[in-house]
């Protein structure tokens, strides 16, 4: 189990930065940098979104009801919000990916200029980036087609060609998620959990980082235990198989495949996010069976995708690490 995961130049660079803290202090300053980034975020896909809820007749006849207003409950008036997302256009909820452009940036500033650690601490390795990127849609396309594989071979759902699909805003969507699916990964893993590996063993660093990482999602439509689990296990899976490459490349590509796919191609919500443009639709969602096919939430919240992650993880695990990213014994003692 010692070598497990051997050292990478990933890892052997997050080392190298100047500032080491206990893991309560590495948590808990990631916890503000993730705060201060997302309240920025917010504003900038709220621009959008007020636009559009300005002209939006119930949301205009809410304002001008001051007396309705004040005595709705903060349960009433988060059910009426998510009303109003859900019949938003797909226009909005693509500046709400796109958006997280905006994280992207703000993790490698909190890193590079804050942390003083290099861009390959993170895993934003250049050398081979496209064929790790590539395999990683690959994997990705493999492990989500596997859970819808098993949540229709239970006949927990069904899909029919859904005729009102637009292709272009499918496409568009690719784009977004590519976005979308790198801030979680340079959050989670290329900041956090990197960082955590200057303190914690790489096994404790990809088991925390993934807790966390579910707990970002706790809050989240439609969100159950199983649904948390299951996002551990996928946090547990791109942070081993990113230290076994050596970059955060293929576990970005693998999270972006995935949500995708999911979302836009089969038509399931994503962590709880409906989508509309899609290439299939749902045509048969049987209640009886959303502990396999994961209901509202959508795959991650059932058993169908706890199957795959366990073998999955099963198979990363016993993996070599990538032979070209491996630091000589030499070279890790000499750095030491």
């Amino acid at each position: 189990m010692k070598n497990i995961f051997p050292t990478t130049y990933m890892m052997l660079d997050a080392r190298h930065c100047p500032k080491r803290r206990g893991l309560f202090f590495e948590l808990l300053i990631f916890y503000f940098a993730y705060w201060i980034i997302k309240m920025i975020e917010s504003v900038v896909a709220a621009i959008p979104q007020t636009f559009y809820l300005l002209r939006d007749p119930d949301f205009l006849s809410l304002l001008a009801d001051p007396d309705q207003l004040e005595t709705m409950t903060v349960e009433q008036f988060a059910e009426f919000f998510l009303s109003l997302t859900q019949k938003m256009p797909s226009s909005l909820l693509l500046c709400t990916l796109f958006a997280t452009v905006v994280t992207v940036l703000g993790a490698i500033f909190v890193c590079v200029k804050l942390e003083k650690r290099n861009l390959s601490s993170m895993g934003l390795r250049r050398r081979g980036a496209v064929g790790e990127y590539l395999l990683g849609l690959g994997f990705g396309a493999v492990l989500l087609g596997g859970a819808v594989l098993i949540a229709r071979g239970t006949g927990a759902m069904d899909f029919s060609l859904n005729e009102e699909a637009n292709y272009g805003t499918v496409a568009l969507f690719f784009l977004a998620f590519m976005v979308q699916a790198l801030s979680e990964e340079l959050l989670c893993r290329g900041y956090l959990m990197m960082s955590l590996s200057r303190t914690a063993s790489p096994m404790a660093s990809v088991i925390l980082s993934a807790v966390v990482f579910a707990m970002l999602h706790s809050g989240n439509a439609a969100v159950s235990p199983l649904a948390l689990l299951n996002i551990v296990l996928v946090g547990i899976f791109f942070g081993a198989y990113a230290l076994k490459r050596g970059s955060i490349w293929g576990a970005a590509a693998m999270h972006a495949m995935w949500n995708f796919l999911q979302g836009n191609v089969f038509g399931i919500p994503v962590s709880g996010t409906p989508i509309r443009d899609s290439v299939l639709q749902i045509s048969s969602l049987l209640d009886t069976k959303h502990h396999v096919s994961g209901g509202a939430f959508g795959l991650e919240g059932g058993l169908a995708v706890t199957i795959v992650l366990l073998i999955a993880i099963g198979l990363v695990f016993p993996w070599k690490a990538k032979a070209s990213e491996v630091v000589s014994v030499q070279m890790e003692e000499e750095s030491v």
